[in-house]
């Protein structure tokens, strides 16, 4: 019975003292000789929604400050509870692949450690950019048009502008979503581009009035983006009319000293075209007429230095005319007509010319 007591006593002194050289010796000392990490991830280009895009992680140790070249082992990418990615460093870095939607999201990138190199892990703020390309002012330059030829938004023009380099291709789509028409490809290029769309068939009959879809689809070799929008094709016409707006003097709206003026209201219209300003009258010496011009002054200010362009006024009575501008001499449908007046002139009538369109 006591053959066996002395080796089972040895051996659970063994036991004992393995155990106590670990406990003394094993924990600690590992713990000791760890090095010190932190790790960093960026990105070189602009993460853009769904669109797969490579993060460099890059270990380093603390101290001495350096690349921690020699760690093994996993790096892992995590947001919240879900896994991103992962790579395997080699010489203290790797690269992995990601896909994020857009938004402003918190990454963790984190190293277990190795047994040499302590873990660490960072968390990084990472911004992701809708998937578009960079352009401005992409749409149409009209929600309307009339494509009976008759000069008044005959046709309606895809446009934008590119703030990158990036290729164009438009479409046109029917009510029904049939594809009516496509544009050759505007070349990658960047700056302002256009394409304009007659609202008609290649044997150019005319489309029946509706609403058409139109989508501009910009590339720039990387990623699209499409715009969509949508105008309406009017089979109105524009009628073109022109009316005679005569006033005596006495009908004259204000005087001054050296001065009178005349206000008339134009006709409704969809488009003015052109106007004329006109004055029945002599002077001696010669005096002058012209409309006012509301890009230097106002409505609030009558006087005749407003005046732009102007007309002479002869030494007999003759009907003399100023051809004015529909932008400048006009304000709304109101005009204004100025004439010099005073002991060299004599005035009797002021009158303008409208030529102007109507959609029927």
């Amino acid at each position: 019975m006591s053959t066996p007591t002395v080796p089972l006593q040895r051996a659970l002194a063994f036991a004992a003292g393995v155990a106590m050289i670990a406990g003394l010796a094993g924990s600690p000392v590992l713990a000791a000789d760890l090095v010190a990490t932190s790790i960093d991830m960026t990105s070189v280009t602009t993460p853009v929604d769904g669109v797969p895009f490579t993060a460099t992680v890059v270990l380093t140790q603390d101290n001495p400050t350096g690349p921690a070249t020699g760690a093994t082992g996993a790096v892992n990418v995590t947001e919240g509870a879900v896994a991103l990615g992962t790579c395997t460093l080699v010489a203290g870095t790797c690269d992995v692949t990601l896909t994020l939607a857009t938004g402003d999201h918190t990454l963790t990138v984190s190293y277990p450690g190795d047994g040499v190199y302590a873990d660490a892990t960072r968390d990084l703020p990472w911004p992701v950019a809708p998937n578009s390309i960079d352009a401005t002012g992409v749409g149409l330059s009209y929600g309307t048009f009339y494509p009976y030829k008759d000069g008044y938004r005959d046709t309606v023009t895809a446009r934008g502008t590119r703030n990158e380099a990036a290729s164009v291709t438009v479409k046109v789509y029917s009510p029904t979503g049939k594809l009516l028409k496509t544009s050759p490809t505007i070349a990658s290029a960047t700056g302002a581009y256009a394409w304009p769309w007659n609202g008609r068939s290649s044997s150019g009959t005319m489309y029946p009035a509706g609403k058409y879809k139109i989508t501009q689809t910009l590339n720039d070799g990387y990623m699209t983006s499409k715009v969509t929008t949508y105008v309406t094709l009017s089979a109105k016409r524009l009628y073109t009319y022109t009316k005679t707006l005569t006033k005596n003097y006495s009908q004259r709206s204000a005087q001054g000293t050296y001065s009178v003026a005349w206000k008339f209201t134009l006709p409704s219209a969809t488009v003015y075209k052109k106007l004329v300003f006109a004055v029945y009258a002599k002077s001696s010496p010669t005096g002058w007429f012209g409309p006012h011009d509301f890009t230097i002054c106002s409505k609030g200010t009558w006087d005749l230095r407003c005046a732009s362009p102007y007309a002479t006024i002869g030494k007999s009575y003759a009907w003399r005319k100023v051809t004015g501008s529909v932008s400048r001499n006009r304000s709304g449908t109101y005009v204004r007509l100025y004439a010099e007046a005073g002991p060299r002139s004599a005035l009797k009538y002021g009158r303008v010319i409208v030529t102007y369109g109507v959609l029927k």
